[in-house]
């Protein structure tokens, strides 16, 4: 049985906007990385796992995982919250 694809990554295949109106929308992540790998997700399907950058990437993190569309696709996405200035150190530090 296959089982499909895994990504572990900094930035997930979409980020979540908050909207004038205050409504949440997931927009897709910026970079290469989606693109290249939005195929392989689209052929065999998988899981994504990524840090939460922003409020409303962690506000999403609190209901565990959750499906989200990549390159015509769905895939099961997981955002960890991770704490700033632990975040902050790991790449500045």
């Amino acid at each position: 049985m296959a089982r499909g694809v895994i990504v572990a990554s900094n930035r997930g295949p979409v980020t979540f906007v908050r909207n004038g109106d205050g409504t949440v929308t997931a927009k897709r992540g910026a970079g290469g990385l989606v693109t290249a790998l939005s195929g392989a997700l689209a052929a065999a399907g998988g899981r994504w796992i990524a840090s939460a950058l922003t409020e409303d990437d962690r506000r999403a993190s609190e209901a565990g995982r959750f499906e989200v569309e990549v390159g015509g696709a769905a895939c099961r996405l997981r955002y960890l919250p991770f704490d700033p200035q632990t975040f902050d150190r790991y790449y500045n530090g």
